[in-house]
């Protein structure tokens, strides 16, 4: 662990020029600061789970009348220690950054459940889950078997003792399944933003929190007796059978007997672990996404060589994490820092007799290319790309520029696509119907080339056939366009998404290199990259636009090509002047 008060000390003797002689500088890697720094902020974090541990084990006295109000204290820590394994989980489990291969919602959650992650997600929750119910369990008095007046006949189980178990297992299970499909352990940024406050965000849509944990509780207060009644063989005679063995039960099923009481209250029980859940997620995330400044300072200024530490997050390829907050807050130094000396360290600082900003433009460059190229890619399947329409959430009126066909804004492009490379690329609509027509007719003319080539008629083979095709064809679009479907049906968000794998870094580094370009901070003979950067963007952006004829500017490929298009008009408009 780095002591951030001893560094920043450090700091400032070697800044302070009192020393003559050279100190040889070893900079800190943006890695290690940011986790210490991070370790600090879940200090936070941890005291919150445990006041939310207090208040579960005191509203547990209320709906378990042997659960009294001594018994708090071991109950608030046996709860607590839950929340701690949930927390550990969401530490291991972290992601920042889209997956290329969910290009619908059915694979995106056979993706997640068959992912090594979700058995971490899977265990804590039961961890969780099984320190809730053991206080009830507890408080019962609830024994493994019911006991017998005579020793000449074996005890059986104890039907509620296995009910609760059960229950316990189950309400683990249906949460960790949710929480892995939903992409709940992914952490959301927000591009342009350098930092957030907590206190805005912990209670924010704090109602969306108890509808997901009142649904969650309908739906198993439902669903569970009804399994347990269906499945009490298979759970008695199979699961429970190695258990019958080594305590020498009865090995007969026992007559149904959880009572209605039993019922009510782990009802009310699963409402708080949900929303317990829910709430310490929440917090989670705010903690987690709060940014690069601390204590009214980048990261990188507890280190004694900022730069370069900086450069050392910026080139964390193996942690997105870490980079994203490295981009963070070079955003913040371009284009939010007022003090010159943090602009001067970035664009006039040298290292090795050169500059360190073509250093920096390098990785911003290397983002940008790999996202372009990632856009300009296209889907083998061309049924893959049958895309439905996004429900609009922002009424902003589109600019009449997002329907023109992309061309160069000073007259001569700067981009690094060649121009010929879009004439190999198969341009498809987004009209299913004449996706699969186009289609059709392809496969038609090379049969029918290949057919009057082995001098056989055509003819009655597509007369034949033809129909069959376009029936089948049409029946499989009104299927894909049902509700039931849906799971199935590719989006132009997911779309999207498979291919801006991070829409921070990339939104971030098109602002970077704007700021720079208008306000003229470089002082090295790099405009001409930077222009050409954006240059490669708004074309990449503009050609996705007119080949899958999006018409609302309410996704990211629009928006960045929005922006674009401004940083870019703005820089004419001040070369003009």
């Amino acid at each position: 662990m780095i002591d951030l008060s001893k560094l920043e000390s450090e700091r400032r003797v070697l800044n302070s020029g009192n020393n003559g002689d050279k100190v040889k500088i070893q900079p800190v890697f943006y890695r290690k600061l940011y986790y210490t720094i991070l370790n600090k902020r879940m200090k936070f974090y941890i005291r919150l789970l445990f006041a939310l541990s207090v208040l579960f084990s005191i509203s547990m006295t209320f709906y378990i009348s042997s659960f009294q109000i001594f018994m708090v204290p071991i109950g608030s820590l046996v709860i607590f220690s839950g929340f701690i394994m949930i927390k550990s989980s969401r530490d291991i489990n972290v992601v920042v950054e889209n997956d290329s291969n969910y290009l619908n919602f059915a694979s995106q959650a056979i993706g997640e459940l068959i992912n090594k992650k979700f058995f971490n997600t899977l265990l804590s929750y039961t961890i969780s889950s099984f320190c809730s119910h053991l206080i009830i369990c507890y408080s019962e008095s609830f024994g493994y078997y019911t006991p017998l007046p005579t020793r000449t006949i074996k005890p059986s189980f104890n039907d509620q003792f296995v009910y609760l178990w059960y229950h316990c297992t189950l309400v683990s299970i249906v949460y960790s399944i949710q929480h892995a499909i939903f992409l709940k352990d992914k952490l959301y940024f927000k591009y342009g933003v350098d930092r957030l406050d907590p206190r805005e965000h912990i209670l924010k849509n704090h109602l969306l929190l108890l509808k997901n944990a009142l649904y969650l509780t309908v739906f198993l207060s439902v669903l569970n007796p009804v399994i347990y009644i269906l499945q009490r063989d298979f759970i008695y005679k199979i699961l429970l059978y190695p258990i019958y063995w080594i305590f020498n039960l009865n090995y007969k099923v026992p007559p149904l007997k959880f009572t209605l009481s039993l019922y009510w209250k782990l009802i009310i029980n699963n409402f708080f672990i949900f929303y317990s859940w829910e709430l310490i997620n929440r917090i989670y995330d705010v903690y987690s996404t709060i940014g690069c400044i601390h204590n009214s300072n980048p990261i990188s200024q507890y280190s004694n060589d900022p730069i370069n530490t900086l450069l050392t997050g910026l080139r964390d390829y193996k942690n997105p994490l870490v980079r994203l907050v490295a981009f963070q807050e070079l955003l913040h130094i371009v284009t939010i820092e007022e003090d010159p000396k943090f602009k001067r360290m970035i664009y006039n600082s040298h290292f090795k007799h050169t500059y360190v900003w073509p250093m920096i433009l390098n990785e911003c460059s290397i983002v940008i290319k790999d996202t372009c190229k990632r856009i300009q890619s296209r889907r083998p399947v061309l049924q893959e790309n049958i895309l439905s329409k996004i429900p609009i959430v922002n009424n902003k009126p589109k600019k009449t520029r997002k329907n023109e066909v992309a061309k160069p804004i000073f007259g001569s492009s700067f981009s690094n696509i060649d121009e010929d490379s879009n004439d190999s690329i198969d341009h498809y609509s987004l009209d299913p119907v004449d996706l699969l027509v186009s289609k059709s007719e392809k496969n038609h003319d090379e049969n029918k080339a290949k057919i009057i080539n082995d001098d056989i008629s055509p003819i009655d083979l597509t007369k034949t056939f033809e129909p069959i095709v376009k029936s089948f064809d049409q029946y499989y679009l009104e299927l894909l366009n049902s509700s039931i479907a849906y799971p199935f049906r590719p989006t132009l968000e997911r779309e999207i998404s498979t291919r801006i794998l991070n829409p921070v870094n990339f939104g971030n580094c098109i602002i970077i290199i704007g700021t720079t370009l208008i306000n003229e901070y470089d002082n090295t003979v790099t405009g001409q990259e930077m222009l050409s950067l954006l240059m490669l963007v708004y074309n990449v952006t503009q050609d996705f636009i007119r080949d899958f004829k999006i018409s609302n500017n309410n996704n990211l490929i629009s928006i960045f090509n929005e922006l674009t298009a401004d940083i870019l008009e703005e820089y004419k408009s001040l070369n003009e002047e």
